[in-house]
């Protein structure tokens, strides 16, 4: 394809397709720190180390983003980070009896996050550790009204990510036909248009963001 847009309309596995092709080297070391049930990778011809918090998912680890193995220094090209992006639900909500994040305050009960912006700080340092030079992040991030106030995940993540010391790359906007369907008595009054779109960030361990050189006359190989 020529140069791949901003804007993917389709779903996950659409955008981790052009984000590998663009970016990430041929049969890259994955880490997919927030695997959840791998739904994105159904359809992908490359596979991740597979790690979720929760122990009753399948995956190779359970291991908390913000605490990685020591021994994982160094050892992974790309790091994918798709989090739970809805934080304080109603109580019969699966997220809600689910605890997706694992935390608990002193008296042992569920942390309600007003938004998951405190994580990221903590998360793209041990992102950092993980990678080889010139490794790359993808990650999934969602703004959207919360509280009655709009909450840039987005800005927040990219502010952290330099912080941490990445290169924030170009990103890709997702739009997805089938999002925003939520239907019920609590949906009942509008007051802000349903969110179709999430942004895929891209961050570089180094300090220049390159395409990788997977070209052929002027052409991009996804």
């Amino acid at each position: 394809m020529d140069r791949p847009p901003s804007v993917i309309h389709g779903n996950d596995a659409d955008v981790l397709t052009v984000l590998f092709a663009l970016h990430a080297p041929p049969q890259p070391r994955i880490l997919d720190v927030t695997y959840g049930r791998g739904v994105m990778w159904k359809r992908m011809p490359v596979q991740p180390w597979r790690n979720d918090i929760a122990p009753t998912l399948e995956a190779d680890s359970h291991h908390d983003f913000r605490y990685l193995p020591a021994d994982w220094a160094g050892r992974f090209d790309v790091v994918v980070f798709d989090p739970p992006h809805i934080t304080e639900v109603g109580q019969n909500a699966r997220l809600a009896k689910a605890n997706p994040y694992g935390l608990h305050d002193q008296h042992g009960q569920p942390v309600r996050m007003v938004d998951i912006a405190p994580l990221f700080q903590a998360f793209l340092a041990e992102a950092k550790r993980v990678l080889a030079p010139g490794g790359l992040v993808f990650a999934k991030l969602k703004d959207g009204v919360h509280r009655s106030r709009f909450r840039w995940l987005s800005h927040d993540f990219k502010v952290a990510a330099e912080q941490v010391g990445f290169t924030c790359c170009a990103p890709l906007l997702k739009v997805d036909p089938h999002a925003g369907r939520i239907v019920g008595a609590n949906w009942a009054t509008v007051d802000h248009p349903r969110t179709q779109h999430t942004w895929w960030m891209v961050l570089h361990n180094g300090v220049h963001c390159v395409a990788r050189r997977n070209r052929h006359n002027g052409r991009v190989h996804v």
